[in-house]
């Protein structure tokens, strides 16, 4: 899960898309946008909430690991939402 402001703001896109690409059952990428460009956009929109975190990342559990990198409060957002579905302190890495 990637959350960027706009399109424009995604960084590495098409390195990702070429990982995700080359292994579909190891790595996926789903863009959330806080200003979507418009209706052709497919990702999603708005903020990264525990309803989205749910609905795309695996569920807690072995072997799972979420590694989330941005800023201190969406890091403290994604704490807090990764908590609440029972994500373990030692699934979780921040950088």
């Amino acid at each position: 899960m990637y959350g960027s402001l706009t399109e424009d703001d995604i960084l590495l896109r098409a390195e990702l898309d070429v990982l995700a690409a080359a292994h579909p059952s190891r790595f996926s990428v789903h863009h959330v946008l806080n200003t979507p460009p418009g209706k052709e956009w497919t990702g999603g929109a708005g903020f990264v909430t525990e309803e989205v975190i749910a609905a795309r990342l695996p569920a807690p559990g072995p072997g799972v690991a979420v590694l989330r990198c941005g800023p201190p409060a969406m890091n403290e957002a994604m704490g807090a939402h990764l908590a609440a579905l029972g994500h373990d302190e030692q699934s979780l890495f921040m950088f």
